[in-house]
């Protein structure tokens, strides 16, 4: 199982989207000039005046491979990210690309937070001051902090020179085990959303988001962003993509990043703000059954609203038809609206019964006359009553606990 790499902040209005303003901070000319320069020379670092100015990279001799082992120490180079609000708490990745304190980490981490801290290999931490650049669609953000001395900032390579089949290496911290290291190769790269992914096998898993891609050499080359399905289907944002958000030295506060608002009800009203399991169950039935994620409308058979153990569960059930529109649009990689809408789901459920955890499924069901041979054994039962073989596979989940939501893929 692989989980969508990240963790979203749960809260009552906040939600975080892929579709956004265009990018909320460029650099001056001259620092896009000379970012070609900046990826082969290393680390970036700024001067007084506030513009980078380059610092040649320990390259390895003509020829020369770093096995598994070298490479995994560029994990001094990545960084835990924790962010919250006085609602919640989450977590992710991050890279250190300059040794005066500036990471990149996914935007999505920091979206919607007021504070946050970044958690270095060696246990100390420092606070966010705030990000010096950011691009909510392509979802990155560069942080800045405040160090005692200088920080150890991986060296940067030309992602455009990345080919495919090459081994990677990626670096996070899966689930809060800080650096954590998964291998594989490039095994595509994309054009997702209008924005270039490299698609990798090395495994993603929630709370790896912002962290490390690194190349055999260990040059960074990407930043970890998400993971789909059961196979090896994972992407990173090359880091090439890093380069318009670099700025002079100006501070964005945490709490002023912008991010989309999502509201079920704007034109599809509660009938009341308190609602019974069962009749929130028949507005959701009656609004929000039919949906379109990327180019594929979705129609749900069925809807429950039910508690379990504290938890107020909410799922939805599809049939064999929209499965297969599900899958397109996960081969796709066009997953934003899906989360959108997942999210949305999950706050407003909160706000209703702000007392209980929240848990958003959904699930394919479907009943056939013969076995179906394309389903795997364990998602397999038959109904002797019906005489028939039923199919229940659990595809999302997404789930608050304390504050925090993740939305997992299955």
């Amino acid at each position: 199982m692989k989980r969508i790499g990240s963790v979203i902040a749960m809260a009552s209005i906040f939600i975080v989207s892929s579709v956004s303003p265009a990018v909320a901070a460029t650099t001056a000319a001259a620092t896009k000039t000379s970012m070609s320069a900046y990826l082969s020379a290393g680390p970036v670092q700024f001067s007084q005046s506030g513009q980078p100015s380059l610092q040649p990279a320990q390259s390895q001799a003509p020829g020369s491979r770093l096995n598994t082992v070298e490479v995994a120490k560029q994990e001094k180079a990545v960084v835990r990210v924790v962010c919250g609000n006085d609602l919640s708490a989450v977590q992710g990745s991050g890279v250190i690309v300059d040794t005066t304190g500036l990471i990149v980490t996914n935007y999505h981490v920091v979206a919607g937070q007021t504070h946050g801290k970044v958690e270095l290999s060696n246990g100390s931490s420092f606070p966010i001051l705030g990000v010096v650049g950011y691009n909510e669609d392509i979802d990155l953000a560069v942080l800045k902090i405040q160090p005692g001395e200088p920080l150890p900032a991986a060296q940067i390579r030309d992602s455009e020179t990345v080919a495919l089949g090459e081994e990677v290496m990626a670096i996070g911290s899966p689930l809060g085990l800080q650096n954590t290291l998964s291998t594989g190769i490039v095994s595509g790269k994309r054009v997702i959303g209008g924005n270039r992914k490299l698609q990798i096998t090395a495994a993603i898993d929630h709370g790896s988001s912002g962290g490390g891609l690194f190349d055999k050499d260990g040059k960074l080359i990407g930043i970890t962003d998400s993971g789909y399905g059961e196979g090896s289907l994972n992407f990173a944002i090359p880091i090439n993509e890093v380069a318009p958000m670099l700025r002079d030295g100006m501070v964005t506060p945490l709490s002023q990043l912008k991010h989309t608002v999502i509201d079920l009800t704007k034109d599809k009203p509660l009938p009341s703000a308190n609602l019974s399991y069962a009749k929130y169950k028949d507005y959701l039935t009656k609004n929000h059954m039919i949906q379109e994620f990327g180019n594929n409308k979705i129609q749900f058979g069925q809807c429950f609203v039910y508690e379990n153990k504290g938890t107020a569960y909410v799922l939805f059930e599809m049939n064999t038809l929209n499965y297969n529109l599900w899958l397109k649009t996960l081969k796709a990689g066009d997953t934003s609206d899906i989360i959108k809408f997942v999210e949305a789901v999950g706050v407003l459920t909160k706000t209703l019964y702000p007392q209980k955890n929240i848990a958003v499924v959904i699930t394919l069901y479907d009943h056939f006359k013969d076995k179906p041979d394309w389903c795997p054994a364990e998602y397999l039962n038959w109904n002797s009553k019906m005489k028939q073989w039923e199919i229940f596979m659990t595809l999302l989940l997404g789930k608050d606990s304390g504050g925090s939501f993740t939305v997992e893929f299955f």
